[in-house]
């Protein structure tokens, strides 16, 4: 019965549509969802007994080095950690990372379920979009025409651009 109900887990962590791994107390890999490895490019046995932080970029390696694993290892828990791990074709891509741990009754970590969703749409659909908004806001702001939006609610003044101020004498803070 024992082997058969781990058996059930070890499928249900393996075959769920997510990225999962578990380290050890020393930050190494123990157990790996075939998503992690999928999304990743690795097979088992290229990842099983590395250090996880091995996959992250330099930067997301530091961090994770001198910040939220020695945080994690004294409490137990790291919620929406942004990395970015670099797949084994070299791509980055950017991902959210949320863990928890069991510890032994001496305290100290024995291993962790980490959680890590592939950000990489969201974070280029936000850049995009921040792209966008600084096109619109020079184009706006530099218009020969003025321009000035109204709230339809309120009916205030939300914002106008440089032209509008210099027709009306006011700045963009009093508009």
């Amino acid at each position: 019965l024992l082997r058969e109900s781990e058996s059930r887990y070890r499928s249900l962590y393996e075959k769920t549509p997510e990225m999962l791994h578990s380290i050890d107390g020393t930050g190494r890999l123990i157990s790996i969802s075939d998503h992690w490895l999928a999304t990743l490019g690795y097979a088992r046995d290229e990842v099983l007994g590395r250090r996880s932080v091995e996959f992250l970029t330099e930067e997301s390696r530091r961090y994770a080095t001198e910040d939220v694993l020695p945080a994690f290892m004294r409490t137990g828990e790291r919620k929406d950690v942004e990395y970015r791990f670099v797949k084994k074709n070299g791509e980055v891509i950017d991902t959210l990372l949320s863990a928890t741990s069991e510890h032994a009754a001496e305290g100290n970590m024995v291993r962790s379920l980490a959680v890590v969703t592939d950000i990489t749409s969201r974070k280029r659909s936000e850049e995009a979009l921040k792209e966008s908004e600084e096109k619109f806001r020079l184009i706006f702001d530099n218009a020969n025409d003025g321009i000035l939006l109204i709230d339809k609610e309120s009916m205030k003044f939300e914002i106008g651009n440089r032209k509008i101020c210099e027709m009306l004498g006011y700045s963009k803070e009093e508009l």
